[in-house]
């Protein structure tokens, strides 16, 4: 059958094929159920450096087929994929030693059909929680400027919910300090998203400086927009809305560039409730 896939930061579609239970990526098979989908629209938003880079249609670069990677628990077994966090535009140059590249967090994938669309949805696979420490919640909070948290680290997971203003950019900036910052905004005028490392360290790689954001279109739930955020020294993985949409980028921030601020640039953000949990090692 044919799947049209729509790439929805780009604004176009790539028709791809399939078997009668399989959707072929980039020579990767995606193992869903979505036989009796034939022509309709899958769209797969995922935006990450290599889809903003090289515009190529695929959900991921260097993808592991997810056929390969299952977890098993008592109720079930579930598919998923992992994906590299680098392209070789730059990858050489990323001041890290004496890896250069890391994987995503496994991401478990399924389907979910909004407006007449099929939405390939992502999220972090359940078991990544037992990493979790005593968490740390805010709540209530309402934003007319800038307000730096009581919270500050580089390796975290963090869910928040929020009301945006009419009007302007408002959001949270991740790894603030030494007026460096990777911020992360919604602008409800617009119904748009954006992830900006502009304002990180790039002085290593001038490609890498180039492609500092990323903008997609963003529909809000009762006038309220929820993020599932893991931060991890250099890699941020942004999941929107329970997965319809999903962001990743590097940056190389310093030790001391660990500060979290919330920020609305025109009238008030209201945070209903930020909920942050430091994370356990794995080694």
């Amino acid at each position: 059958m044919a799947i049209i896939i729509s790439d929805p930061l780009f604004h176009n579609q790539v028709p791809w094929t399939g078997s009668e239970h399989s959707v072929f990526m980039n020579g990767k098979r995606l193992l869903l159920d979505i036989h009796h989908h034939a022509m309709e629209t899958l769209s797969l938003p995922n935006f990450s450096d290599m889809t903003y880079l090289h515009r190529n249609k695929r959900i991921f670069t260097a993808a592991i087929e997810n056929n390969k990677l299952r977890e098993q628990s008592a109720d079930e077994t579930i598919d998923m994929m992992c994906n590299e966090h680098n392209i070789w535009n730059y990858a050489n140059e990323i001041p890290t030693s004496p890896w250069k590249s890391v994987m995503s967090l496994p991401r478990k994938l399924s389907l979910k059909k909004i407006n007449n669309e099929w939405i390939l949805i992502q999220q972090v696979i359940p078991s990544f929680q037992t990493l979790r420490k005593e968490s740390v919640v805010f709540v209530n909070k309402t934003i007319t400027k800038e307000e730096t948290l009581g919270f500050a680290g580089q390796v975290f997971e963090m869910e928040l919910m929020f009301q945006p203003p009419l009007t302007g950019e408002s959001g949270i900036k991740l790894a603030v300090g030494n007026n460096h910052f990777l911020k992360m905004s919604y602008n409800a005028q617009h119904q748009q998203m954006a992830i900006d490392r502009s304002q990180t360290n790039a002085s290593f790689s001038k490609i890498f400086a180039s492609i500092n954001r990323a903008v997609a279109p963003v529909q809000l739930k009762n006038g309220k927009l929820k993020w599932h955020i893991y931060f991890d020294k250099c890699i941020a993985e942004i999941y929107v809305n329970d997965g319809e949409a999903v962001f990743t980028t590097q940056i190389f921030p310093e030790e001391n560039e660990n500060n979290i601020q919330l920020f609305s640039i025109e009238g008030q953000a209201i945070f209903d409730y930020l909920n942050f949990w430091k994370l356990k090692t794995i080694w």
